[in-house]
């Protein structure tokens, strides 16, 4: 088992993000077509949160940060959000810490050192065999699956359903090109940017879901209504 840096040679969460999202950016620069590095993205609709999440047209590729001051005791229910959705899935961060998560992950997730002198690859990420459909397509808000269930060729039967159902209802109807239709809609989302774009990469955070923003519209409206009755 390996031992997590400690003292003066251990990065903190914050450096060994910075470096993986360089390492990432200097990867992806050239991909055709649109390219997202997210920060935090929420899985199993705010079950869990993944560090980063890497979208582009052909794969959701996330990655989970461990620095020297984190602890793997998580990590096990960590990773069983990332294995639902992410097509690809890395391990990055103290050279401890991924060395005795390689005993604690399946063998397809990616494994890489993170210290002051770069970003080292372990082990390469391979294919998720056991993506799961439905929570794939939770990934998207409810007007993103609206359009999914047309692109799916869901025709009608839909009306007053609610997200999860009409998410069942997507990877039903959608099969094996429900993960393309999911990054699509991923890739067209309205995100937030946190850094000037690197050759074609995107490095964004999530915005505000739109229910959670009709939610805090209604009660502002309810408070205005309360001060001007009380004038």
């Amino acid at each position: 088992m390996g031992r997590a840096s400690t003292g003066a040679d251990a990065l903190s969460e914050a450096e060994v993000r910075a470096r993986v999202v360089d390492d990432l950016v200097a990867g992806l620069a050239g991909t055709d077509g649109p390219v997202l590095v997210v920060h935090e993205l929420g899985l199993g609709r705010g079950s869990a949160r993944a560090d980063l999440v890497v979208i582009h047209a052909e794969a959701i590729i996330g990655v989970e940060i461990k620095s020297a001051a984190d602890t793997l005791a998580r990590l096990p229910t960590q990773a069983g959000w990332y294995d639902r959705v992410c097509d690809r899935c890395i391990l990055a961060g103290d050279a401890g810490h991924v060395a005795s998560a390689a005993e604690m992950l399946p063998s397809w997730w990616g494994l890489t050192d993170v210290d002051a002198s770069g970003v080292h690859e372990v082990r390469a990420t391979d294919h998720n065999p056991d993506q799961d459909d439905v929570a794939l397509t939770n990934l998207l808000w409810m007007p993103e699956l609206k359009t999914a269930v047309a692109e799916a060729g869901q025709a009608g039967g839909t009306a007053g359903m609610e997200r999860s159902d009409l998410a069942s209802v997507v990877a039903a109807a959608a099969g094996p090109r429900t993960g393309a239709i999911v990054r699509g809609r991923l890739l067209e989302r309205k995100w937030v940017d946190v850094a000037d774009p690197h050759g074609g990469v995107r490095i964004v955070r999530q915005p505000t879901p739109p229910k959670t923003v009709a939610r805090r519209a209604r009660v502002r409206a309810k408070y205005e209504r309360r001060l001007l009755k009380d004038r």
